[in-house]
């Protein structure tokens, strides 16, 4: 665990680093001042003698000259090890949004047309009251497969 001492006087005082989750879970209330919270948290010991309670860290902290909790509230921010930042490579990059529905409808519009030729085609070779025939039986034969559960559901990709 990572601590910054600093020695002031005939004493020593001990910070212990703070995780972000620690720091983004501190109590801050709007009188007491958010320094003296934050050290309180982060103080582990003095001299020696272990800091049991947040209130106590805060009692010992309160007593001191305002210009030497500046100063020490410098010394910890600057004595803590310097923040590591991670970086992620080789990310999923998604297609553009718009060319993407572009290309569906295109898809789509592609499809619609040939259905369109096919039954133009078909209608005029054997007329259109007969392929209005052939695709109700179709319809019916399809109703009838997914009620008996013959029909599988198409994986797509």
């Amino acid at each position: 665990m990572d601590f910054v001492e600093i020695p002031l006087n005939s004493f020593r005082y001990r910070f212990r680093r703070l995780t972000w989750r620690e720091e983004l879970q501190l109590p801050f209330t709007k009188t007491e001042d958010q320094r003296l919270t934050f050290l309180a948290h982060a103080l582990a010991d003095v001299s020696g003698f272990k800091i049991e309670s947040k209130a106590d860290a805060a009692k010992i902290l309160a007593q001191l000259p305002p210009a030497i909790f500046w100063r020490i509230w410098i010394l910890y921010r600057g004595g803590l090890p310097d923040d590591r930042f991670f970086s992620t490579e080789g990310l999923f990059k998604a297609p553009d949004q718009k060319a993407y529905i572009k290309r569906i409808v295109e898809e789509e519009q592609a499809t619609e047309e040939q259905v369109d030729q096919a039954t133009q085609q078909l209608e005029s070779q054997f007329g259109v009251a007969e392929v209005r025939e052939a695709q109700a039986v179709g319809s019916q034969l399809f109703a009838h497969a997914k009620k008996a559960g013959q029909l599988v559901k198409a994986q797509e990709g």
